[in-house]
């Protein structure tokens, strides 16, 4: 939501909405946080690539998809589409790629894994376009980490033998499904990920080498606004300043210090 604070007959009041348009009514009576915030916050024209976005023949994205959806993953390095279970958020995924050319590394839980092959086999503008699925780790000499979509299990991306395999490519994608599984900070696939070092492991971030990272999830909050954090502070950390987890959790989670009588 953008917060608002203005002044009338000598009280403050205090307006709020996570629409930016309506919101831009009380710019002027913005606070400097407030200010800065919308300034992050404020939507801009994204220019479609110059070929538009494409599909494949017989197949064609809805309106919301190929306008919004392909543009708001081309239009940043790193983005989030949250989009209800359904709406293709792998078909714009893949159409993006089609757009703009490039090798794609795809983070996926790994009862989907047949699912994104299945998917990019469909939606990919290429008549045979080289999919590799990571195998278990008995068959690691048969990955192809050269091919064109490399598919990983999250469950797998803390393996070492996974991580020197895909810190050796440079993928210009990164799609991560199901980004609300990586909600944990010091899981060792939150780490693999998005960075850090645990006793299990040690790594520079699977998500900083691409041109564009994109989080999908039909839903991005399960429980409570902490399992947030891992996700914010790796993919916009400018949007909640830069709050380190314990700050956040204060902030936004009804964290308390000391012993509350009334929690009894």
């Amino acid at each position: 939501a953008d917060w608002v604070r203005y002044l009338q007959d000598g009280k403050v009041f205090q307006y709020s909405t996570s629409n930016i348009k309506a919101a831009a009514r009380f710019r002027s009576h913005a606070d400097s946080k407030a200010e800065m915030i919308f300034n992050k916050l404020m939507l801009k024209a994204i220019a479609l690539p110059a070929g538009g976005v494409l599909s494949p023949k017989g197949y064609d994205l809805y309106d919301f998809q190929k306008n919004f959806g392909v543009p708001h993953i081309l239009g940043g390095n790193k983005t989030y589409i949250a989009h209800q279970p359904g709406l293709g958020k792998s078909a714009q995924s893949i159409c993006a790629v089609n757009s703009k050319w490039g090798r794609t590394l795809i983070v996926v839980p790994s009862f989907l894994r047949i699912t994104w092959a299945r998917e990019i086999t469909k939606w990919s503008i290429k008549d045979f376009p080289s999919i590799a699925v990571v195998p278990v780790s008995t068959k690691q000499a048969l990955t192809n980490w050269d091919a064109d979509f490399v598919i990983v299990p999250d469950s797998m991306i803390a393996k070492p033998w996974v991580q020197a395999g895909l810190l050796k490519q440079n993928f210009r994608y990164v799609f991560v499904d199901e980004g609300h599984r990586f909600k944990t900070p010091d899981a060792s696939r939150t780490v693999a990920l998005f960075g850090g070092k645990t006793k299990k492991i040690k790594s520079p971030g699977l998500i900083y080498r691409a041109e564009h990272v994109c989080m999908l999830s039909g839903t991005p909050l399960l429980n409570r606004p902490i399992e947030l954090w891992p996700v914010l502070f790796a993919m916009a950390p400018e949007l909640i300043d830069f709050m380190s987890y314990q700050d956040f959790g204060f902030h936004f989670g009804g964290r308390f210090v000391g012993f509350r009588f009334d929690r009894l």
